[in-house]
């Protein structure tokens, strides 16, 4: 597999694995060879495109059923693009040769010619609107739900809100690095369409159980001590776990590019940097950084967080009237009895 990818790599032909077909329908097509000549030499031309392959290329004297029906009323064009063909540049290209293909056949000179283009990166193009539009609700409604658990968790609305976005922060700068190294570095011309999704949902549930392991601590110390000093025992407490737990999860994450295909690549570095963020980032920098910005404001509408140690001094319980009479009662005994004298005294 390796060895194929980077042959199809060096001969710039990475879309063999899924070429895109251009049909054309109209009665006695194969009798106009010369205009399908035309507009296979412009489909060449077109943006992405490293080959096509069509009546032109044809061995046979006959190409009927093969780049021709039987009936002589339908032809069809194999286009072979430069780049992955379930990839964003290939989706792109696509998409701008559908937009186009029409107009190139009426220049072609067939101007009454059906014209359809269909294979696997046509199909990958509409899946990608479909997934994006999906992926995009499935990440809302985990964001929602992640929130309401630490909402009933912390029972607070402020620090939920505020870890939550520290999580997507994360994500979004695995996401960016990703785009940088395989786009900016590696040249690739796109990130597969539902690589970024995948990772975005896995790190945010990911992301969701650090939460609970880092932030529980600290607010089960706030219960007896100031915010400051909550920190200074829980963090140290749970980074270790949260650490290890991490970078375990990281290096699993990151055997998946021994795969050789992008996607899969793309993946597990996005997961590989977003693990290494949370882990060492974000839960023992960030987190603590954000909740002493914010103070007792953290655990607003409730007033659990507090961040001076005069605030958890109780004055003493008043008495209740049966104390206080029973104590009254004592006391006037103790007034009224009279002192004993020592044998022997005077």
């Amino acid at each position: 597999v390796a060895e194929g990818a980077q042959l199809r790599q060096a001969a710039g032909l990475r879309g063999i694995t899924a070429p895109t077909e251009v049909l054309l329908e109209q009665t006695g097509i194969v009798s106009e060879r010369p205009a399908l000549l035309r507009l296979e030499e412009a489909l060449t031309q077109q943006d992405g495109v490293a080959d096509v392959l069509g009546p032109g290329d044809s061995p046979f004297t006959d190409p009927r059923g093969v780049i021709m029906s039987e009936n002589g009323n339908a032809a069809r064009f194999i286009v072979i693009f430069d780049s992955d063909p379930l990839a964003a540049q290939a989706i792109d290209d696509v998409r701008t040769l559908q937009a186009n293909v029409n107009l190139l056949a009426i220049e072609a000179g067939l101007p009454n010619a059906e014209v359809t283009v269909t294979g696997q990166t046509v199909i990958a193009s509409k899946v990608a609107d479909q997934t994006r539009l999906s992926l995009i609700v499935v990440l809302i409604v985990a964001l929602l739900i992640e929130l309401v658990i630490l909402i009933i968790y912390l029972r607070a609305l402020v620090a939920p809100v505020v870890l939550l976005l520290c999580s997507a922060l994360s994500v979004a700068a695995a996401l960016g690095l990703t785009t940088l190294l395989f786009q900016g570095i590696l040249g690739h011309q796109g990130l597969t369409f539902y690589a970024p999704f995948a990772a975005a949902v896995l790190l945010i549930a990911l992301g969701s159980d650090y939460n609970v392991f880092a932030v529980g601590p600290i607010w089960r110390e706030t219960k007896q001590r100031p915010l400051a000093e909550a920190l200074s025992i829980a963090v140290p407490g749970s980074a270790q776990a949260i650490t290890i737990a991490g970078l375990i999860l990281a290096a699993t994450f990151s055997l998946v590019a021994i795969i050789p295909l992008s996607t899969f690549r793309q993946i597990a570095f996005a997961m590989t940097v977003g693990l290494l963020l949370d882990t060492l980032v974000v839960r023992p920098i960030l987190t603590p950084a954000v909740l002493t910005l914010l103070g007792s404001a953290a655990s607003w509408p409730s007033k659990r967080v507090k961040t001076s140690a005069a605030a958890f001094l109780r004055s003493p319980e008043p008495q209740s009237a049966s104390d206080q009479a029973a104590s009254d009662r004592a006391g006037s005994d103790r007034a009224a009895s009279p002192e004993r004298v020592p044998e022997g005294s005077g």
